[in-house]
């Protein structure tokens, strides 16, 4: 793993940050820096599907382009360059000769934000295909590498020439990508699992999920379990058994939440791990402790289980 238990990357969100209390103080943000970007993505979100009112999303509709269309990929772009500027920030990332920055200096983002492992759907249009804004974000193009942001910076400065390049297409992945720089700073649970104005918003279009994310990446709760409820023990697989060797016991690949019976101290347990991807979290049905959430691997056990262990995260395959 990249870093030890207990250590985050201030606005930078990876698995293993579930609660809001727990995101706010390991990235070092707040409850109103997340409204502040929540309102500005609910104008987005609005404006899309305001949008799809008049144009279906289909082969065809994709290349429509209009006043709209040209409004919305202006203000999502700005939005997007608008968390660039925070992120080099905080990162003390400045333009050559005091120059303003450019793509040239944001595309060194790339690598701490993780961008290009975010993967977004429109779920209610099958057809189209899931949308990484950022997977083709490279140092040698740095601005035609993002094609829905080269459309932007030429639309903006020659609408008559370049009209055409505000297209749904380009809107849409525009948004996109202002969602997924929301999700790198705030994390995707107040999106995917919140009950705000916004969060209905996304949910009734959208959902998120890493594709092929770097799993050396994702942050490991540091773990006391002094004074912790000793009926219950978790654990990572490896071909181990915990127990007595029934169908309780751990198996290769496989992550348990389970009752024990077991001496408590013969566990010394400094941070929990859990599988990523397809493989499977197992559940026992006298436990109830742990759940999946959708699409992306990310584990979350159940208001009974928090009350005796901190968070459970990720483990590297």
């Amino acid at each position: 793993m990249q870093r030890q238990p207990g250590h985050a990357v201030q606005g930078v969100w990876r698995p293993g940050l579930y609660y809001t209390a727990q995101v706010n103080q390991a990235l070092g943000v707040t409850d109103a820096d997340r409204l502040s970007a929540e309102q500005a993505l609910h104008l987005l979100l609005e404006r899309l599907y305001d949008l799809f009112l008049y144009v279906q999303p289909t082969a065809q509709g994709l290349q429509s382009f209009g006043h709209k269309s040209r409004e919305l990929l202006i203000l999502a772009a700005t939005e997007v360059e608008n968390y660039w500027q925070r992120h080099a920030r905080d990162a003390g990332l400045t333009g050559n000769g005091g120059r303003s920055l450019k793509t040239t200096d944001y595309v060194r983002l790339k690598e701490p934000l993780f961008p290009a492992e975010y993967e977004v759907t429109l779920t209610p249009f099958a057809s189209l295909a899931p949308i990484r804004p950022f997977a083709s974000w490279s140092a040698q193009n740095p601005t035609q590498s993002l094609p829905w942001y080269d459309a932007y910076n030429k639309t903006k400065h020659d609408r008559d020439s370049h009209f055409n390049d505000a297209s749904v297409e380009r809107c849409i992945q525009a948004v996109c990508a202002a969602i997924i720089l929301y999700c790198v700073r705030f994390g995707p649970f107040s999106l995917v699992e919140g009950t705000s104005i916004t969060s209905s918003q996304f949910k009734q279009l959208f959902s998120i999920a890493l594709a092929t994310p770097d799993t050396t990446s994702f942050y490991i709760p540091s773990i006391d379990l002094t004074d912790r409820r000793p009926d219950l023990v978790c654990g990572d697989g490896g071909g181990s058994a915990m127990g007595d060797g029934s169908a309780n016991s751990l198996i290769d690949g496989d992550v348990y939440c389970r009752p024990s019976n077991l001496r408590p101290e013969l566990f010394r347990i400094r941070y929990v791990a859990c599988m990523v991807g397809s493989r499977r979290l197992t559940q026992f049905p006298t436990s109830g402790l742990a759940r999946r959430l959708p699409n992306n691997g990310i584990i979350r056990v159940t208001d009974e289980f928090w009350q005796c262990l901190p968070p459970v995260m990720e483990k590297k395959p």
